[in-house]
């Protein structure tokens, strides 16, 4: 033992090579990578994550995470594990172990990509959030990974700006130009739903920035915006009577107009408010600057009283020329409650596993109410979406994880009410922004990212995107260099207020708004959890270094390298749940035209098993089936074989998106295109068994579709005409009344049946009078409106 003692202190004391900085000096470089990358890539909305849109973005935070284990394991002066306490590391893997087993469970009756997909999503952002807690114990680090999000934050306000000046009002113009041209460029049926929910959205003002979703951009600024202002306050606090106090004043208070500016423009409600209560946290937490504040009141009461009215003025005026932002409150809350209530009875059916991250629109379809309002993708609220994702116990573990986040804050302030001193700015354990401190390979990863991305959109041909990133980018780089000429030094306790009150008031915005755990705006909130409780990253004392040191190196260093083990381990799951499957699927469907109208039925099938979960493999094959057999003059035994594998791959289709309304619609559209065309086994001699089954699997399909989404009067009128297809009168009629009702009951105009397009058999009309011109005018092949069908068959049932 007492040689194990001698050894350790002359390895702390050797200097460290260049190799072993390597892991550190990589995870920075990636760190800045993904910061940049995550405001660009097209996956801010939950069905851009399970799509699989994130696996660069998961790849790099658990490349991230690999890199700073093995940093950590390398490191020679002891730390306590990761930086944190115990507590706060259990907490996240048992979240991200929980999601996980869950997973395993709900791709048994959910789609299990979209449920894959997200808990990869997830886990990585947990390993982020981990990583770099450890990264930001560094001054440098810390203060470069702000820097460099601040300039992602106004480079965003810049493409913002961009939109809503240049490119929402061109596309406003062309399509009062000619709304139908406009629409069939996008691929949407004119008169349809779609239809109906895109002319919406582009009468909006609101504009959506890089990201996907309004409500993305908005709290992706909102949290920016506290931390400046909690920065402007404390430099404030302490005099600007110098040049750089002054300079950095200047540069923060520009900043945070124009991201104000930016905000104001979504009319984000939810940010708005939330802006609100994390500026006036600012001022309530800090001690000098509250008790300031309350001197002032009390000696100019009455500037504070016409100041007051100064705002309630402000308050009208905006009131009297945006009345939306106002009258459509109510509205817009009772749609939240609207949402909750379904996710709540999606936990009572599935209160430990969930339905798994991206299946929360098609479970929610099967409890929303008739008078409900659009199908969301996510329940507009953070907690309600992990507890619909994972279930309750899921809750419970991300619930420990906040609290392990908001431990620390109240201690200090709980401290500091009973009169420990605030720590002055010259506490060594403190932030430092300097530019002298600037990592420099964080600028590098920076400078890399937005060179690749602009090469990207220039190669792409598209003016609009170019300009946007070239503006991005400029913003960004000037707003780098002015907040690096800044001086402005913060304690531990100011610089966890100015963090955790900003998240705080991010997640106060998700209590009642979607686009959570998009990695564009799950970055800033990673960033600044870690620095917020870096402060607590102290090494360990020489008494607990000798008593580390007195036990056996292997326990030493079995216990340093479980981060390490448990990232391999995650990272083996994750190529062979994810990477691998999408890479191959990819690599084996990137193929022309005329070489895929040509492969053979065993290679389609052989196709089908490259991803056992993924539904869209099974659902490419049945369609390609469908299209050989509407389009071929085949043989007898080459449409027998056609029609087997047609019926494996809807019948494994079905069985792995069973929970989804749609993947039963597809199924009955195949049917009646099948049974429309004829495709019995011998229609040489006549037999037109297999082509009433078509029939009756279509009724079959459609009835399934009709009871997932028992409030759609789209998929009770399929079912209706399906069921008149093959003469069952009675069915017929109940979904004939029961799209009715829900017609009469809606005060949507994109539900109701006017705004429907279902699948109309020809022969249907065979029997009957036809449908008139107009309602198959510029639609697909057997598709009709939902008004004239209605008619028709009601007239008909009559």
């Amino acid at each position: 033992m007492p040689a194990i003692q001698r050894e350790l202190p002359k390895n702390r004391l050797e200097q460290s090579s260049w190799v072993l900085q390597l892991p550190n000096q990589a995870a920075l470089l990636l760190t800045s990578i993904l910061i940049v990358l995550s405001q660009w890539n097209p996956c801010d909305t939950v069905m851009g994550i399970a799509n699989g849109d994130s696996l660069p973005l998961i790849v790099l935070s658990m490349a991230i995470g690999f890199f700073v284990a093995i940093n950590w394991f390398l490191e020679r002066k002891e730390t306590a594990p990761l930086g944190v306490h115990w507590f706060f590391v259990g907490s996240c893997i048992a979240f991200a172990c929980w999601l996980r087993f869950a997973t395993h469970f709900q791709v048994q009756y959910v789609n299990g990509r979209y449920s894959l997909n997200g808990c990869w999503q997830w886990i990585s952002q947990i390993v982020l959030l981990l990583s770099l807690i450890q990264l930001c114990r560094s001054r440098r680090v810390a203060d470069s990974l702000v820097t460099l999000l601040v300039s992602c934050a106004t480079g965003t306000v810049a493409i913002t700006l961009f939109q809503y000046f240049y490119t929402l009002p061109k596309d406003r113009f062309a399509f009062a130009q000619d709304p139908n041209l406009f629409l069939e460029q996008l691929g949407v049926i004119p008169g349809s739903s779609d239809a109906m929910l895109y002319a919406s959205r582009l009468g909006s003002l609101e504009p959506t920035g890089p990201f996907a979703l309004t409500n993305s951009l908005a709290g992706f600024l909102l949290i920016w915006i506290v931390f400046l202002v909690a920065v402007a306050v404390l430099v404030a606090s302490r005099g600007i009577e110098t040049k750089d106090a002054r300079r950095s004043l200047f540069w923060l208070l520009g900043i945070l107009v124009i991201l104000t500016y930016a905000i104001w423009l979504t009319r984000s409600r939810s940010a708005l408010l939330a802006m609100g209560v994390g500026v006036a946290s600012v001022l309530w937490f800090v001690p000098h600057v509250r008790e300031r504040c309350l001197n002032l009141l009390r000696i100019y009461r009455i500037v504070f009283i016409g100041l007051a009215s100064c705002f309630i003025i402000v308050i009208a005026y905006v009131a009297v020329r945006e009345p939306q932002l106002f009258t459509e409150a109510g509205k817009s809350l009772s749609y939240r409650f609207e949402y909750w209530q379904g996710a709540w009875k999606i936990v009572q059916m599935h209160p430990w596993y969930g339905v798994g991250s991206g299946n929360f629109q098609s479970s929610y379809a099967q409890v929303k109410a008739i008078t409900a309002s659009e199908t969301p993708a996510d329940p507009h609220n953070f907690l309600v979406e992990v507890t619909c994702v994972g279930g309750i116990p899921l809750l419970i573990f991300l619930l420990a994880i906040l609290l392990a986040i908001a431990y620390p804050f109240f201690l200090g302030y709980r401290r500091q009410q009973n009169g420990t001193p605030f720590a002055n700015s010259s506490d060594k354990s403190g932030i430092e922004f300097d530019s002298t401190k600037s990592s420099r390979l964080i600028a590098i990863g920076a400078i890399l990212a937005c060179l690749c991305l602009s090469a990207f959109y220039y190669l792409a041909n598209n003016d609009e995107t170019c300009i946007a990133s070239l503006l991005f980018f400029g913003c960004g780089f000037v707003t780098w260099i002015g907040i690096s000429n800044c001086t402005i030094s913060f304690s531990d306790q100011e610089i966890r207020l100015a963090c955790l009150v900003s998240a705080g008031a991010m997640l106060l915005h998700l209590c009642f708004s979607g686009g959570w755990m998009t990695p564009g705006l799950m970055c800033s909130f990673s960033v600044l959890v870690g620095l917020g409780l870096r402060c607590d990253c102290n090494p360990m004392s020489g008494q607990e270094m000798l008593s580390m040191a007195s036990r056996s190196v292997l326990s030493s260093t079995m216990r340093r390298a479980w981060p390490l083990i448990i990232l391999l381990a995650a990272t083996f799951d994750l190529a062979r749940t994810f990477c691998v499957p999408l890479l191959a699927t990819s690599d084996e469907l990137a193929l022309a035209p005329n070489f895929v109208m040509s492969r053979s039925v065993d290679d389609w099938l052989k196709t089908m098993q490259l991803d056992r979960w993924d539904p869209a493999l099974p659902r490419r094959v049945a369609d390609q089936c469908v299209q050989v057999l509407t389009k071929r003059n085949l043989s007898r035994e080459e449409k027998a074989k056609w029609l087997a594998a047609f019926d494996v791959a809807s019948q494994e289709f079905l069985r792995r998106d069973s929970h989804h309304w749609s993947a039963a619609a597809e199924c009955g559209r195949w049917h009646m295109f099948l049974g429309e065309k004829g495709h019995g086994t011998d229609q040489n001699t006549g037999d037109n068994k297999t082509t009433l089954d078509h029939r009756r699997m279509a009724m079959a399909n459609f009835n399934l579709a009709a009871q997932l989404y028992p409030n759609s009067a789209s998929c009770q009128l399929q079912a209706a005409v399906a069921a008149a297809w093959v003469g069952d009168s009675k069915i017929a009629w109940e979904k004939i009344e029961a799209a009715l009702k829900i017609d009469r009951t809606t005060v949507h105009m994109d539900r109701k049946i006017k705004a429907s397009v279902v699948i109309f058999p020809y022969t249907l009309e065979i029997s009957g009078t036809k449908l008139s011109a107009a309602a198959r005018e510029a639609l697909e092949p057997m598709a009709a409106r939902g008004e004239p069908v209605f008619d028709w068959l009601r007239n008909r049932q009559q």
